[in-house]
């Protein structure tokens, strides 16, 4: 025996081919399911990277597909209508790329100009 609103009392089981009731803090099927946005994610991992390896200068230029992916990221976020976030991990991972980046070329300004890695070291 049913209720009145179509669901089974206590102790019954639905009928056949019926669909149960979704619980409780599920979504419906109507409403959409964010998703962090992949580029947006590897725009932050790259930028961190960069600036943590600029100790080995080569380090410094993943900054430079950290700012590619963080653009790209944000565009798709904002062409998606809502169905995807991350947009501020976007900007950390283009503000994160550009500055190991920038500070990549400038270590390798200062070896150009100064000559050498090393310093002022002499042999013999």
């Amino acid at each position: 025996m049913t209720t009145s609103d179509d669901q089974p009392t206590p102790g019954e089981l639905p009928d056949y081919g019926s669909v149960p009731p979704p619980s409780p803090g599920t979504p419906s099927a109507s409403e959409a399911v964010l998703q962090q946005n992949k580029k947006a994610s590897w725009s932050l991992v790259l930028g961190i990277i960069g600036l943590l390896g600029l100790c080995c200068t080569i380090g410094g230029f993943l900054g430079i597909p950290a700012v590619v992916l963080g653009i790209l990221g944000r565009s798709e976020i904002e062409a998606s209508n809502g169905t995807q976030t991350g947009s501020g991990m976007a900007i950390a991972g283009i503000v994160t790329g550009a500055i190991a980046a920038l500070a990549a070329i400038d270590v390798l300004i200062v070896f150009a100009v100064d000559g050498s890695i090393s310093g002022n070291l002499t042999v013999g």
